[in-house]
C-alpha cells in the first residue's frame, strides 16, 4: 500500500511538472508570437533598398535621398533584409538563391514595391517573382483631376511576352504607384537614378493613411470689368475647389496632421471677347498661432510643364500619402513664397513671357500639409486673378474649417 501511494505521488507529480511546463511553452509561444507579430508591425522598413553587385562602387545621389535609400551588398543579404517595402535590383540579382526569396516574400508579406531594373520583360518579372496573374485596382481621374472611379490595371499577353523593358516596377497595394520605363543604352547608374527619383516621387508610408473629411467646390474670383459695355459678373473669373485631408492612424501627442489641394481653373465664359488670364495668385494661410505648415507644393518654377506635388504629414514617422502630379499644358511661371512667421504660402502663376500660351481653361493643382493642435483644423484660401487689358479683381477669401 505505501509503495502503491508512492507510485501515485510520484506520477502526481510528474503530471503536474508536465503540466506546469506545458503551460510554461504555451506562456512563451504565445509571448514570441506576439512580440514577433508586434516587431514585425513596428519594424517595417520605408526605405528603398539597392542590392548591388560585389564588384559595383555605391550610386551617389542628393543629399535629400539619403533618408530613403539604404545600400547592401550582395554577399551581406540576409533573410533580416526581407522587411523593406521597396527594392531595386537587377535582373540577375533578382534570380539569385538568395535574394529570390526575400523579394517574394516582401512582396506578398509586406505589400512591397519590387523594382527589376536591365532588359526584361513583364512575363519575365512575374515568373522571377512567382506571380501567376497581375492586376491591381487603379485610380481614373477625370479632367478635373477628381477620382471618378477605379478600375482593374493589367496587361496584354502581347505587351507582357513580348515588349522588352529597362525598369518595372509593380505590388500588390493600389496606393504605391508602378512603373514601367523603356530607357534604351541606359547604364545602370541612369536606372538608378530613375528608380530612385520615382520612389521619392510617389513615397507613401504605408502605416499611414488620409482620408477626405471635407471638399467645397465653384467659388469663383470674379474679374472686375469697370466700365466695359457688357455684363460685369458673367465672363471672366477663377474657379476654387478643395480637398481637405485628414491623416488617420497617428500617434503623435498634441497635434493631428491635414492636407488641403487646390484646384484653380481660370475661365473666361464668352469666347466672343477672348479674354485671357495674364495671372493669378493663391495664398493658403493657418490663422491659428499654434498650427504649423510641414509641407507645400509646388514649388518655384519657369515654363512648368510636369510638375510633381508630395505632401508631408509631420515628423516621427508620419509622412505622406496625399500627391499628385499635373501638366498644365500652358508652361506657366510658379513663383512660391513661404512666410513662417504668419504661417503663409503664396503662389504667383503667369504666362511664360508675352508670347506664352494662355492660362485660361488649364487646371491647377496646389497643396500644403500641416499639423493642427486641438481638435478644430483651419485653413484660409485666398485668390486674386488678372486677365486681359488689365481686368483685375480683389482678393477672394474662403475659410476652410473642420471640427471633431
Amino acid at each position: 500500500m505505501k509503495r502503491l501511494n508512492f507510485l501515485n505521488q510520484k506520477h502526481f507529480s510528474y503530471l503536474f511538472i508536465s503540466i506546469t511546463l506545458l503551460a510554461i511553452c504555451f506562456s512563451l509561444f504565445f509571448s514570441f508570437s506576439t512580440a514577433s507579430a508586434s516587431a514585425m508591425t513596428s519594424n517595417i522598413n520605408t526605405k528603398l533598398l539597392i542590392i548591388l553587385d560585389d564588384s559595383k562602387q555605391k550610386p551617389s545621389f542628393p543629399d535629400e535621398y539619403n533618408d530613403i535609400v539604404e545600400y547592401v551588398y550582395l554577399s551581406d543579404v540576409s533573410m533580416s533584409d526581407n522587411t523593406h517595402i521597396a527594392y531595386a535590383v537587377t535582373k540577375e540579382i533578382a534570380q539569385n538563391e538568395y535574394v529570390n526569396p526575400i523579394l517574394k516574400y516582401a512582396y506578398m508579406e509586406n505589400d512591397a514595391r519590387i523594382y527589376i531594373y536591365g532588359n526584361l520583360t513583364i512575363s519575365e518579372f512575374k515568373n522571377i517573382m512567382d506571380i501567376d496573374t497581375y492586376s491591381v485596382l487603379t485610380d481614373i481621374y477625370d479632367e478635373n483631376g477628381v477620382i471618378g472611379e477605379t478600375a482593374k490595371m493589367s496587361f496584354s499577353k502581347e505587351q507582357e511576352d513580348n515588349k522588352v523593358e529597362q525598369i518595372i516596377s509593380l505590388s500588390q497595394n493600389a496606393q504605391y504607384q508602378s512603373l514601367i520605363a523603356s530607357v534604351p543604352n541606359a547604364t545602370s547608374e541612369i536606372l538608378e537614378t530613375i528608380i530612385v527619383s520615382h520612389y521619392a516621387d510617389t513615397f507613401v508610408n504605408p502605416m499611414t493613411y488620409a482620408t477626405i473629411v471635407k471638399n467645397g467646390f465653384n467659388y469663383r474670383t470674379y474679374a472686375n470689368f469697370y466700365s466695359d459695355p457688357v455684363s460685369p459678373l458673367d465672363f471672366a473669373y477663377l474657379n476654387i475647389d478643395y480637398y481637405l485631408y485628414k491623416i488617420e492612424e497617428e500617434a503623435i501627442a498634441n497635434y493631428d496632421y491635414f492636407a488641403i489641394r487646390v484646384n484653380v481653373n481660370p475661365i473666361c465664359e464668352n469666347t466672343a471677347l477672348r479674354w485671357v488670364c495674364e495671372d493669378f495668385q493663391v495664398k493658403l494661410s493657418l490663422p491659428k498661432t499654434n498650427d504649423h505648415i510641414y509641407e507645400y507644393g509646388p514649388y518655384s518654377t519657369n515654363k512648368a510643364n510636369n510638375i510633381n506635388v508630395q505632401l508631408g504629414f509631420g515628423a516621427s514617422g508620419v509622412s505622406g500619402s496625399v500627391g499628385f502630379t499635373f501638366a498644365p499644358g500652358s508652361k506657366p511661371d510658379i513663383k512660391t513664397s513661404f512666410n513662417s512667421t504668419d504661417r503663409t504660402i503664396l503662389w504667383k502663376v503667369d504666362r511664360h513671357w508675352f508670347f506664352g500660351a494662355s492660362l485660361n481653361n488649364k487646371l491647377y493643382p496646389f497643396g500644403a500639409s500641416w499639423a493642427s493642435a486641438g481638435r478644430y483644423a483651419a485653413i484660409n484660401i485666398s485668390s486674386y486673378v488678372n486677365f486681359a487689358y488689365d481686368h483685375k479683381s480683389s482678393w477672394n477669401d474662403i475659410q476652410v474649417r473642420y471640427s471633431y
